[in-house]
């Protein structure tokens, strides 16, 4: 209904404004937000040209910074519901200005998380975070007064702990990540495994042994019977490797322990790895995240879906014999029909003929065969069918060499 009365009005307005050049866009951002009907007017202008959203984002961060509208506070009401104006076009209004804002950090931490929660399990939930942690990293202070409301309110605000420690890792990173692992120590369960998360996210200098300190934290977390905690040690571990390739043999080993400890969260881990690392992921690492990830649940689709968009890049890259093998060991675990065993076997019967088609690089078109199908179906239809397989070579050895055919198949005089 919101989004139809918005169609109907907007144009009208439009049309208003032309008319009365004075009605500048501060004065109904002004006029709206006494009415309580700011987020319905940045919807509507979230809709116009570009020009017209592009003096949006400058007049909007203006006003609240002087004090005449309430940015954080509206949007803190933002509902993903039928009665608000479009969520995640709304929201973005505030993801472009929010670096540019001053308001204290519990209002806008709270925002942040109502907005994130509000999103649901849409894509783009978390792009709010992103704008968040540039928000921090904008004044020195934010990210220590951040981690200072996290650290007493428990598990309340954990959710911002990663945005806010890589905020603060950008100014000094040895500092913040030092406050990781002290974290990563803390009673809350919840921020215990934030910390841990964040350990592969922090912005480390290309110098120094930040990265190694940071697995070592990791490497010491392994100890506890913690699936989602061994799930964000996986996580955390390749994104070290990533800062820093000389660790491939540590990380290597700490995934593998960590991926054996674990369950479905340590999978669910391994399967992101799988489907984001594409060429970053080192061979015996590959071999190890295959291995562990045989034994998924096939009820699990999460898992299953990454697993499977994973594979396709492996398929299309270097490892398509790892990747067939993998398939052939995930039917033949878990197929509890024949016919999925079957499909297994038809697998390493053929696994050459398979991965032909990708060492052919699709360089290859089976065009010319499906000609030739083709030409059988339709010489067999013309017939009528045959008596004799005799019979059908010689029709087939006539259709397909396109050799010549009598006017008449009998002389009558």
């Amino acid at each position: 209904m919101f989004h139809r009365t918005i169609a109907i009005i907007f144009p009208a307005r439009q049309a208003a404004n032309k008319e009365n050049p004075v009605n500048s866009l501060e004065t109904e951002l002004l006029t709206a937000a006494r009415e309580d009907r700011l987020l319905g007017h940045v919807y509507e202008q979230r809709l116009a040209d570009r020009d017209e959203r592009d003096q949006l984002s400058e007049e909007l961060p203006r006003l609240h910074n002087e004090g005449k509208i309430d940015i954080v506070s509206a949007f803190g009401k933002l509902k993903n519901d039928n009665h608000s104006p479009d969520f995640i076009l709304t929201r973005d209004i505030l993801e472009k200005i929010l670096p540019r804002i001053e308001a204290p950090m519990p209002e806008v931490m709270e925002c942040v998380l109502h907005l994130f929660h509000e999103a649901g399990k849409v894509l783009a939930a978390g792009s709010i975070l992103t704008p968040y942690t540039d928000f921090c990293a904008a004044n020195a202070d934010r990210p220590k007064d951040a981690i200072g409301l996290i650290d007493a309110s428990g598990d309340k605000l954990a959710g911002l702990l990663t945005p806010s420690l890589v905020a603060g890792s950008r100014m000094d990173a040895e500092y913040y990540l030092n406050e990781a692992i002290r974290l990563s120590a803390h009673r809350d369960a919840v921020i215990k495994k934030e910390a841990l998360f964040s350990l592969g996210r922090l912005e480390y200098p290309e110098e120094g042994g930040l990265p190694e300190k940071a697995l070592a934290t990791l490497e010491q977390a392994i100890g506890e019977e913690n699936d989602s905690l061994m799930a964000n040690v996986i996580d955390s571990a390749f994104g070290l490797y990533k800062k820093r390739k000389s660790m491939e043999n540590r990380v290597t080993g700490l995934i593998d322990t960590a991926l054996a400890k674990g369950g479905d969260f340590a999978l669910y881990a391994a399967s992101q790895i799988l489907f984001r690392g594409g060429k970053e992921i080192p061979g015996p690492l590959l071999d190890k995240l295959l291995l562990h990830l045989r034994r998924v649940n096939p009820s699990h689709k999460g898992i299953l879906m990454y697993i499977d968009y994973g594979l396709e890049k492996l398929l299309a890259g270097e490892n398509q014999e790892q990747a067939i093998g993998f398939i052939e060991d995930l039917l033949t675990a878990n197929a509890e029909i024949e016919p999925m065993k079957k499909v297994a076997r038809m697998s390493r019967n053929h696994r050459y003929l398979l991965l032909n088609w990708f060492l052919a690089e699709k360089r290859f078109s089976s065009g010319i065969v499906e000609d030739f199908n083709n030409k059988v179906k339709l010489t067999t239809r013309k017939a009528y069918g045959f008596r004799t397989y005799h019979g059908v070579e010689i029709a087939l050895y006539h259709a397909l060499g396109n050799l010549p055919v009598p006017k008449s198949t009998h002389e009558f005089f």
